[in-house]
């Protein structure tokens, strides 16, 4: 283990390239903060494109009544888009657009009442209809839900980067030894008692003679192949749709449409792009490893069933007594006649450790002594679509809560 593949390692503080890097901060739970952040940041962008989402509000607040001339209707569709014109408060004519649902409308040969802001003329509607292509209850639920959204995705997003630096610091200055696993609990269906390894094996043994399963790997590759398809479907498919009608309903410039849509697809093709990878990754590997240790030397034979447990392991360290750290693992008691594991740990605090088969990336010791990544790429793929979606959401979010907030 450490002897042969980290032989050439060196002493602290190590080289962590770049390539391993990004890997590392690309992880899993990053990852998964930024597509819900990109997700639900393009979704605003949308509704906040539809119209200004306080403007309703706002008009409610203080409004001034003059009448105005419907000048058109667009029927095709929901809602239905009035054009009309007024006279502003310095009998400048002015020209506005509302809509309203079918039945909540203003006929073509009816009378209109145009209710204005007099402190920005500029915006105005039709008595009984709204500023924006959604009515005011929708975007009460929608704006609030999306934001929270985005709330959540920059935490996890954050709790990731946090983790990944973390994995980063160890590496660079860890100290590298083996670690013996003592016990496991079963955390997986019902709790049970911590019990010493190889009883646990022999118990849990009975379990896989009566239910057999898939390897593990094929169900995690299941798994991500779902989620890819997933964010083609919602992010890409459902998000370019949403928008594409509003500019329709709107009426606007088809460049700028197109040239959204454009980078939604590049932003959307580089997630999915990287979620396959990672599923050929663990495919290839034969690994699920997130918070998990699941070693690559223990791919699960096809009809062993993989179970979640609490595991305990054990580890000297250069300052004396040994150290215990736990984690959550999947183990196949079939396997693993040597039960020790390559854990890196920060000497200055030795229960600040990471077994090194549990990283999201298969590392090796380089020809300099510094760390490499052994495997297939993606994560500048990955870093890519990060960049990509932060840059695009956050000033899309930056304006959305200036549109609210101002008076």
């Amino acid at each position: 283990m450490a002897v042969n593949r980290l032989s050439h390692l060196a002493r602290p503080p190590r080289d962590v390239p770049a390539r391993v890097r990004a890997a590392l901060l690309a992880n899993r739970l990053t990852m998964s903060g930024v597509l819900a952040f990109g997700l639900a940041s393009a979704a605003l962008a949308g509704f906040t494109w539809a119209g200004d989402p306080s403007a309703d509000y706002r008009l409610d607040r203080d409004r001034r009544e003059t009448p105005g001339v419907l000048m058109g209707r667009d029927g095709s569709g929901e809602p239905i888009r009035y054009a009309y014109a007024f006279a502003g408060p310095d009998g400048t004519r002015r020209d506005g657009i509302s809509y309203a649902y079918p039945g909540k409308g203003v006929d073509r040969d009816e009378p209109i009442t145009v209710e204005y802001s007099p402190s920005d003329p500029h915006l105005s509607r039709i008595k009984g209809t709204h500023v924006t292509l959604y009515p005011k209850g929708v975007q009460l639920v929608v704006i609030p839900l999306l934001l929270f959204i985005v709330a959540a995705g920059l935490v996890l997003a954050q709790r990731g980067l946090a983790r990944g630096a973390r994995w980063i610091r160890l590496l660079r200055v860890g100290e590298l030894t083996l670690a013996t696993v003592t016990t496991c609990r079963l955390t997986w269906d019902r709790p049970g008692p911590e019990l010493p390894l190889d009883e646990f094996r022999a118990r849990y043994a009975e379990r896989l003679a009566r239910a057999p399963a898939r390897r593990a790997s094929e169900v995690m590759r299941g798994q991500y192949y779902a989620f890819a398809v997933l964010g083609l479907v919602v992010g890409l498919a459902g998000v370019a749709t949403m928008v594409w009608a509003i500019a329709v309903k709107r009426g606007a410039s088809m460049i700028p449409v197109t040239l959204f849509l454009v980078a939604w697809v590049l932003i959307v093709g580089l997630m999915i792009r990287a979620a396959l990878r990672t599923a050929r990754s663990f495919s290839e590997r034969g690994t699920f490893i997130g918070d998990a240790i699941l070693p690559a030397r223990t791919a699960l034979p096809r009809g062993a069933d993989p179970v979640a447990v609490e595991m305990t392991l054990e580890f000297p360290t250069r300052r004396g007594g040994p150290v215990r750290v736990t984690g959550i693992a999947l183990l196949n008691p079939r396997l693993g006649e040597d039960p020790t594991e390559e854990v890196l740990y920060d000497p200055e605090a030795p229960s600040d450790a990471i077994l090194l088969d549990a990283l999201p990336v298969p590392l090796g010791a380089g020809a300099s002594g510094g760390w490499q990544r052994v495997g297939p790429g993606g994560a500048l793929v990955r870093m890519g679509a990060m960049l990509l979606a932060l840059g695009f959401g956050l000033p899309v979010v930056a304006w959305t809560l200036w549109l609210i907030a101002r008076p």
